[in-house]
């Protein structure tokens, strides 16, 4: 008998839940647990997904999704929706053929609750996500709480550093701070040019694509600031770029837990983030990170000089946030979600589907 379980995530690009659905879906693989991934056709999940050897259900949109669903259908069979628009997916695939709706739930922003309240299962990656749901009426008997996770750091080579530096020409000695994150408005990049204004001889560097390139390109270039702020685009291996930080910053302005921060946490580079609830669980200022107001470009030029000018803050920052990242592994993630799927099968009595 094996268990089945059918992911949805047809989102474009790769962000924070695209790599969280590649670590579950690779832990469950390691656990003999039949998959499918619904993706999005060319995206970097589905390639990401078929190199490790899980089949994929590629479409192009939402439509798509729904018109080829009936022939993917199996009693028994977990619909576990990642993302928003999906949703409807998961929880109409598990009524239509006795299975199980579970939803992941990412951010702490309020959702509609229909198809939440029709769902087996929600799991919620923060407990700032969890009060969110509670406060709009989802059973809190079927509220998961799972943080997502992050893998302990890998190893980078030695001239990795060298190399990044002198891709962005930045002089020996001059320190540099590093942001990770999609150029969206979530992240609010235009607040760290700002405050790149305010940190003479600083180098910034952003790790990320998007939609708000073009109207970054055009402050940096109206601030003075191309050869101190580099826009170095999408990576497959962002995490490399942490061998030559010395301070992490993302001014995001709202998030459902922040899964960069811990990998800063992980490389043992020290960081500021945002007063923003859905950070909690990660974020303890003057413990395991500086934490200013979202917008606030002053605060954050003012935190990461402190971070740069204090070497008894960096120790202490890195050495906290190391210790509690151990807490966000990706091993507990997999066993917390095998855990959840076989207790709805149990509760539910319904059969397993075998393969």
């Amino acid at each position: 008998m094996k268990m089945r379980v059918l992911h949805f995530d047809i989102e474009r690009g790769w962000r924070g839940g695209e790599r969280q659905v590649e670590l579950l879906v690779a832990g469950l693989a390691n656990h003999g647990i039949d998959q499918m991934v619904a993706c999005r056709k060319g995206q970097p999940l589905a390639q990401k997904v078929r190199s490790i050897g899980i089949e994929t259900w590629e479409v192009n949109n939402r439509l798509q999704l729904f018109g080829q669903l009936s022939a993917h259908l199996t009693p028994g069979t977990i619909y576990h929706a990642h993302t928003g628009n999906t949703i409807p997916a998961a929880v109409y695939g598990a009524q239509k053929s006795q299975g199980y709706a579970v939803i992941t739930r990412r951010l702490d922003l309020p959702v509609k609750p229909y198809f939440f309240k029709k769902a087996n299962a929600t799991v919620a990656i923060s407990t700032s996500v969890r009060r969110q749901l509670i406060g709009q009426g989802i059973e809190e008997n079927k509220i998961h709480l799972i943080p997502s996770a992050v893998p302990a750091a890998a190893a980078i080579e030695k001239n990795v550093a060298s190399e990044l530096r002198l891709r962005c020409q930045i002089p020996d000695g001059r320190p540099v701070v590093l942001s990770i994150g999609a150029l969206v408005d979530q992240k609010d990049p235009h607040t760290a040019i700002k405050a790149a204004g305010q940190l003479p001889n600083v180098h910034w560097i952003w790790v990320g694509e998007g939609p708000l390139e073009p109207q970054m390109k055009r402050l940096i270039e109206k601030m003075s600031l191309a050869d101190r702020f580099h826009l170095v685009g999408f990576d497959t291996d962002p995490n490399r770029w942490l061998s030559i930080a010395d301070v992490f910053a993302l001014p995001s302005r709202h998030e459902g837990l922040g899964t960069a921060y811990l990998d800063a946490f992980r490389h043992g580079v020290p960081v500021v983030g945002t007063n923003i609830a859905g950070t909690n669980d990660v974020l303890q200022d003057g413990e395991t990170a500086l934490r200013v107001d979202v917008g606030a470009d002053d605060q954050l030029a003012a935190a990461i000089r402190q971070i740069l000018q204090d070497g008894r803050l960096r120790q202490k920052l890195s050495e906290n946030a190391n210790q509690l990242a151990q807490k966000f592994a990706v091993e507990k993630l997999v066993d917390d979600y095998i855990h959840l799927y076989f207790a709805l099968i149990k509760q539910e009595n319904r059969p397993i589907w075998a393969i």
